[in-house]
Protein backbone atom coordinates (compact mmCIF):
# COMPACT_ATOMS: atom_id res chain seq x y z
CA UNK A 1 0.00 0.00 0.00
CA UNK A 2 3.17 2.53 0.67
CA UNK A 3 5.00 1.17 -1.98
CA UNK A 4 5.39 4.80 -3.94
CA UNK A 5 6.12 6.19 -0.80
CA UNK A 6 9.01 3.42 -0.11
CA UNK A 7 10.38 4.00 -3.44
CA UNK A 8 10.53 7.90 -3.34
CA UNK A 9 12.50 7.60 0.28
CA UNK A 10 15.15 5.70 -1.41
CA UNK A 11 18.28 7.70 -3.09
CA UNK A 12 20.09 5.70 -5.83
CA UNK A 13 23.65 6.40 -6.17
CA UNK A 14 26.44 6.29 -8.17
CA UNK A 15 29.43 5.23 -6.79
CA UNK A 16 33.13 3.58 -7.11
CA UNK A 17 33.61 0.97 -5.11
CA UNK A 18 37.42 1.64 -2.96
CA UNK A 19 40.45 -0.33 -2.15
CA UNK A 20 38.84 -1.40 0.78
CA UNK A 21 36.16 -3.26 -0.85
CA UNK A 22 39.05 -5.70 -1.77
CA UNK A 23 38.02 -6.87 1.92
CA UNK A 24 34.96 -7.89 1.01
CA UNK A 25 35.39 -9.08 -2.66
CA UNK A 26 38.76 -9.74 -4.01
CA UNK A 27 37.02 -9.30 -7.54
CA UNK A 28 35.41 -5.93 -7.06
CA UNK A 29 35.96 -3.75 -10.01
CA UNK A 30 37.44 -0.43 -8.90
CA UNK A 31 37.80 1.19 -12.29
CA UNK A 32 33.91 1.67 -13.60
CA UNK A 33 30.79 3.68 -11.84
CA UNK A 34 28.60 1.18 -10.27
CA UNK A 35 24.81 2.07 -9.57
CA UNK A 36 23.15 1.06 -5.90
CA UNK A 37 21.87 1.83 -2.76
CA UNK A 38 23.19 2.74 0.13
CA UNK A 39 21.89 0.40 2.91
CA UNK A 40 21.79 2.48 6.30
CA UNK A 41 19.71 4.68 4.67
CA UNK A 42 17.20 1.26 2.67
CA UNK A 43 17.24 0.16 6.39
CA UNK A 44 15.16 3.33 7.26
CA UNK A 45 12.18 2.48 4.98
CA UNK A 46 12.44 -0.63 3.78
CA UNK A 47 14.49 -2.96 6.56
CA UNK A 48 13.37 -6.17 5.03
CA UNK A 49 15.42 -6.53 1.74
CA UNK A 50 18.69 -5.78 3.55
CA UNK A 51 20.67 -8.95 3.18
CA UNK A 52 23.27 -10.83 5.53
CA UNK A 53 26.63 -8.60 6.67
CA UNK A 54 29.54 -9.66 5.01
CA UNK A 55 32.83 -8.81 7.05
CA UNK A 56 30.89 -6.22 9.37
CA UNK A 57 29.25 -4.35 6.17
CA UNK A 58 25.63 -4.34 5.05
CA UNK A 59 24.22 -5.38 2.21
CA UNK A 60 21.03 -5.22 -0.18
CA UNK A 61 18.97 -8.43 -1.92
CA UNK A 62 18.06 -5.86 -4.47
CA UNK A 63 15.98 -8.62 -6.42
CA UNK A 64 13.54 -7.73 -3.28
CA UNK A 65 12.55 -4.69 -5.06
CA UNK A 66 11.17 -5.97 -7.40
CA UNK A 67 7.25 -6.57 -6.03
CA UNK A 68 7.90 -3.14 -4.71
CA UNK A 69 8.83 -1.44 -8.03
CA UNK A 70 5.53 -3.34 -9.07
CA UNK A 71 3.38 -1.95 -6.49
CA UNK A 72 5.10 1.83 -7.04
CA UNK A 73 4.09 1.67 -11.02
CA UNK A 74 0.47 0.35 -10.21
CA UNK A 75 -0.21 2.95 -7.67
CA UNK A 76 1.50 6.00 -10.32
CA UNK A 77 -0.91 3.82 -13.31
CA UNK A 78 -4.11 4.54 -10.69
CA UNK A 79 -3.43 7.54 -10.41
CA UNK A 80 -2.80 8.49 -13.62
CA UNK A 81 -5.77 6.71 -14.79
CA UNK A 82 -8.15 8.68 -11.93
CA UNK A 83 -6.44 11.94 -13.49
CA UNK A 84 -7.44 11.54 -17.08
CA UNK A 85 -10.82 10.55 -15.65
CA UNK A 86 -11.19 13.79 -13.64
CA UNK A 87 -9.72 15.75 -16.78
CA UNK A 88 -12.18 14.34 -18.92
CA UNK A 89 -14.96 14.93 -16.40
CA UNK A 90 -13.81 18.62 -16.82
CA UNK A 91 -13.58 18.68 -20.02
CA UNK A 92 -17.20 17.98 -20.45
CA UNK A 93 -18.19 20.50 -18.21
CA UNK A 94 -16.64 23.22 -20.62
Amino acid sequence: NNALWIINHLDGKAYYWNETSKEINPASDTQNVKFGLIAQEVEQVLPEILGPEVNGYKSLRYEALIPVLINAIKELSRELEFTKDRLSWLESRV
